[in-house]
């Protein structure tokens, strides 16, 4: 039986839900189904064992792993996982009292505006600020018992003064403590460096990610910031660190793109003997934070469509690409067949124009879904052809209770309410009309996490129409 240990000692601070979120895992699907609590609202112990924590268990012990990503999470992409028997399995899946390992990604603070993970540096205003203060203040006991800290997933923990407040205030009582600190390596000189002397003791690994030593590239993917020269100076830092036996390990990190993918050969001979890396993580990048699905189709050269994917097979014959110094996160797995995402836009329109041709004829959206027996539903979506759909009811003065979304957008589409669904009261007499029928599976799956048992039916089923 395949096993990972993550839900039974691991916990992921959340920084795009809302201050205080607790996740099982980063590599689990996004949305509310990874979602265990709030540090804020509920105690860590009652989170840790509460009815989602033990719902997302269930899923590797029925060996399904179905909220699992396996595009993102490096032990599905190498199929490194341990096998173990049913008795050892048994023995193993019995989570701690808390979690004892963290990943603190809680903090969006970053001095970089890299274009694949946003589109501005991060100012914080006093809520975040207020609330930043309030969850390290809540998690500082458990970090200080833990043996594995994770910092920084979503900003930059040494351009943070707050992520430094936590990490300098800390008083570990493991010794033999893993810390991995993650950084673009702008901030993380000897300065820094010294700010931590209460956590020299125990075994710190540092990676950066500087992702290009070409200027040009650098200066494109640090989102306009041209501070190369700082980042290689700190290197050289890391690199006299790690020779005097300070440092646990360091690894230089590069998250393969578009831009970037040529310089790979170069960039592994650099890290590894100029800057005297342990290791090289190769990322081949993600749709992930608030890249737009255009965006990351132009950036994402794994994808087979892609016009330099051919070019980047090549790349990847290079033989220092095998060194053994050299950790593919990914094992260079080719990522689904994925068409631009105007073509998704293609599919809308050509359901839009089958529905208002059956609509000319007498057979309206309202009329087939009152031969199913349903007189209202709750449409789920928040998107352009949302408010066709809406449109096409109401005009036949059919009940919409309202309109859900995961991510909310918009307080009203046309004269109905949009509810996020975080706040879903739910009916099992409730029938959930999917118009983003496209993301059909992510829908369900989410809907499924928070116990829902309506009827869900999508816009495209009723027209028997396939994208």
């Amino acid at each position: 039986m395949k096993f990972c240990d993550r839900p039974y000692r691991f916990v992921y601070m959340e920084g795009y839900s809302e201050p205080g979120t607790v996740v099982m895992c980063p590599w689990m699907s996004y949305g509310v189904s990874r979602e265990i609590g709030n540090v804020l609202k509920e105690d860590m112990y009652d989170i840790w064992h509460g009815k989602k924590a033990e719902a997302l268990r269930k899923t590797i012990e029925d060996q399904s792993f179905r909220y699992c990503e396996k595009m993102s999470c490096p032990y599905l992409e190498n199929d490194s996982l341990p096998d173990l028997s049913e008795e050892e399995f048994k023995k193993r899946a019995v989570p701690l009292e808390y979690p004892d390992q963290f990943n603190l990604a809680h903090d969006l603070v970053c001095n970089h505006k890299c274009p694949s993970c946003r589109y501005e540096i991060f100012k914080p205003d006093d809520e975040y600020v207020k609330n930043m203060k309030m969850v390290n203040e809540k998690i500082k006991p458990y970090l200080e018992n833990a043996t594995y800290i994770d910092a920084c997933g979503l900003g930059d923990m040494f351009a943070s003064p707050y992520m430094m407040d936590l990490l300098s205030s800390l008083d570990m009582k493991n010794e033999s403590a893993n810390l991995i600190f993650e950084t673009n390596g702008v901030f993380c000189d000897e300065e820094h460096w010294e700010r931590l002397s209460n956590l020299h003791k125990c075994k710190i690994t540092i990676g950066v990610t500087p992702n290009s030593y070409d200027r040009a590239t650098f200066k494109y993917l640090s989102g306009g910031l041209d501070d190369l020269e700082r980042v290689q100076h700190n290197l050289l830092f890391l690199k006299k660190l790690r020779q005097e036996g300070k440092l646990y390990n360091y690894y230089i990190t590069i998250v393969i793109q578009e831009k970037n993918y040529r310089e790979l050969p170069e960039f592994v001979e650099r890290s590894l003997n100029e800057f005297g890396a342990d290791n090289v993580v190769l990322r081949t990048i993600y749709k992930w934070n608030k890249m737009s699905a255009e965006d990351y189709w132009f950036k994402d050269v794994m994808n087979p469509l892609h016009p330099y994917h051919k070019d980047m097979l090549e790349v990847m014959k290079n033989p220092i690409l095998k060194d053994k110094r050299i950790y593919n996160w990914t094992a260079f797995n080719v990522h689904p067949r994925t068409k631009h995402p105007a073509y998704r836009n293609e599919d809308y329109l050509k359901l839009t124009e089958k529905i208002l041709k059956e609509d000319s004829e007498g057979n309206t959206l309202s009329s087939k879904l009152k031969e199913k027996g349903i007189n209202e539903v709750i449409i789920y979506g928040d998107n352009t052809f949302t408010s066709i759909v809406n449109m096409m009811l109401q005009k036949d003065n059919y009940h919409v209770k309202y309109i859900l979304a995961r991510d909310k957008m918009h307080e009203k589409v046309g004269n109905v309410d949009v509810k996020c669904l975080d706040d879903f009261i739910q009916d099992e007499i409730d029938t959930i009309l999917i118009s983003n029928y496209q993301d059909e599976k992510y829908i369900r799956r989410d809907l499924g996490a928070i116990g829902y048992k309506g009827k869900i039916i999508t816009v495209s089923a009723l027209y028997d129409f396939v994208c």
